[in-house]
C-alpha cells in the first residue's frame, strides 16, 4: 500500500528513501520510548507528527544510529522548525536553495542550517555534493561557498600503501582516496582507539569502494518559482507557493518506477535487516540506561539506609537526654518490649530523662532513670522528641 510523502502530499511507494517529485527524505530512522519499549522506525516527520497529536512529549526519549544515547526530543533538534513562528517559517523557506546529492539522488530544498543539522548526525560528509540554482556544476560541500557548516574534521586515520604507513589524514581525505581508485577494499586502515588494522572493504568506508557514477552527472533541478501571495491578508498570514521540483527525462517523471528487478528485492531485505539490527540496537541502548537508572537507584537507597543507621547509631549514643512526649497515653514498660508490662502512662509535653537507647524490630526504646522503658519511635512514627 503506498503512503504520502509529508513534504508534497503525492503518493510514494513504501520502500522508497526518497520523494520521487519534491526529494524530500522519507527514510525512517528514529525511535522513540514508550512503556520502556523502543518503538520504530520513524522519518523525522512522522516524529514531529506524533509530537504534534500530543502521542510524545519534548521528554520523550528518541533515538537513531548517529546517537551514542537515548535524549529528549527536546534535544533532538527535529521540533526546531515547527516551534518558530510563522513568519521565521516563511524566511526560512526562502533560504531553501541548496539541493543535496543523497544516494545519486538531488534531494532539497534545504537551508544552510538543515544541511549543517544533517552533517552533526552524519547524514552527509564533507565530499558530498552540493548545488543551487545559478552553479555550473555540483561540487563537493567542502569546496563549496557554504563550507563553513560543517562540523571541523580531525586527522585520526592511517593508511597502508606500498609497504608504507601514511596519515595522519581526516575521513574525508581518505574517502577521497578510496574513491579515486587510490585504496582499493584490501588496503589497510586504521584510525585511535582501533585495536588492529583492518582492511577497507570490512569496515564503514567499504561502501565508497563500489564504483559510482560521477555525481557531476546529476541532472539538476530546473529552476524552482517561488510566489509570496496574500502578503497583507487581515491574519497577517503569508502564503509561499513552491513549484514541484521536475527533472523531465524524454517526458518522463523525475523517476519512473518500474516493476522490482531481483537486485532492487535484496536491497530492499539488506534494508529490513539494516532496520531489524537499528531496532535490537536500539532496545539494548535503552535497556543500558535502565539498567545504570536501578544501579544509580539502589545506590540512593543504600546511602540513604547508612544515613538512618548512624542516625539511630548516634542516637543509641546519647544518655541522659530530656525527652518530650508528643502524643497522649504513652504507656512505660517494665522492659523494651510491647510485651512487657505496664508500669505508668506518659502525656502530650510530659518530659523523661533516658540514660540509653536500643533498638529492636523498627522499635527504639529508651531506659528511663526510673529503670523502665518508653518507646521513643516505631518505624516513622515519632513518639518522643529531644526537648529544647
Amino acid at each position: 500500500m503506498n503512503k504520502k510523502c509529508w513534504n508534497c502530499g503525492i503518493d510514494i511507494s513504501p520502500e522508497t528513501d526518497c520523494c520521487p517529485s519534491c526529494g524530500a527524505a522519507i527514510k525512517a530512522e528514529w525511535y522513540y520510548v514508550n512503556d520502556n519499549n523502543p518503538v520504530g522506525p520513524y522519518t523525522e516527520q512522522e516524529i514531529i507528527s506524533l509530537f504534534n497529536q500530543n502521542i510524545i512529549q519534548k521528554d520523550t526519549l528518541v533515538w537513531n544510529e548517529s546517537l551514542t544515547e537515548w535524549i529528549s526530543l527536546e534535544k533532538s533538534g527535529l521540533l526546531n522548525n515547527e516551534e518558530k513562528s510563522d513568519q521565521e517559517k516563511v524566511e526560512e523557506t526562502e533560504d531553501k536553495i541548496w539541493y543535496l546529492a543523497i544516494d545519486d539522488k538531488p534531494q532539497g530544498p534545504y537551508t544552510e542550517e538543515e544541511i549543517s543539522q544533517k552533517a552533526l548526525r552524519n547524514e552527509i560528509n564533507p565530499a558530498s555534493m552540493i548545488w543551487k540554482e545559478g552553479m555550473e556544476e555540483w561540487v563537493k560541500i567542502k569546496d563549496s561557498m557554504i563550507s563553513n557548516v560543517l562540523p571541523k574534521e580531525e586527522s585520526e586515520w592511517y593508511y597502508a600503501e606500498n609497504d608504507e604507513n601514511h596519515g595522519p589524514i581526516t575521513e574525508t581525505e581518505l574517502i577521497e582516496l578510496i574513491q579515486k581508485g587510490q585504496l582499493s577494499g584490501t588496503n589497510l586502515i586504521w584510525k585511535q582507539g582501533w585495536p588492529n588494522w583492518n582492511e577497507v572493504g570490512s569496515t564503514e568506508l567499504s561502501k565508497y569502494v563500489t564504483k559510482i557514477e560521477p555525481v557531476q552527472q546529476i541532472e539538476q533541478p530546473v529552476n524552482i518559482e517561488r510566489n509570496i501571495q496574500d502578503k497583507k491578508t487581515k491574519k497577517g498570514w503569508v502564503y509561499l507557493l513552491i513549484g514541484a521540483l521536475l527533472i523531465s527525462l524524454g517526458g518522463g517523471s523525475f523517476m519512473a518506477y518500474q516493476n522490482k528487478t531481483k537486485k532492487e528485492m535484496e536491497q530492499l531485505e539488506i534494508a529490513k535487516k539494516e532496520s531489524e539490527e537499528k531496532a535490537e540496537k536500539a532496545k539494548k541502548e535503552l535497556e543500558k540506561q535502565k539498567e545504570e537508572a536501578k544501579k544509580s537507584e539502589e545506590q540512593a537507597k543504600k546511602e540513604e539506609e547508612d544515613k538512618e543507621k548512624q542516625e539511630n547509631q548516634k542516637d543509641q549514643q546519647n544518655t541522659n537526654v530530656v525527652y518530650r512526649s508528643v502524643v497522649s497515653d504513652l504507656n512505660r514498660r517494665s522492659g523494651p518490649g510491647e510485651n512487657y508490662s505496664k508500669t505508668g502512662m506518659l502525656s502530650t509535653d510530659n518530659l523523661v530523662e533516658i540514660t540509653e537507647t536500643s533498638e529492636s524490630d523498627g522499635y527504639l526504646w529508651g531506659k528511663t532513670v526510673d529503670g523502665d522503658y518508653v518507646c521513643i519511635r516505631k518505624g516513622s512514627d515519632v513518639y518522643l522528641v529531644k526537648n529544647k
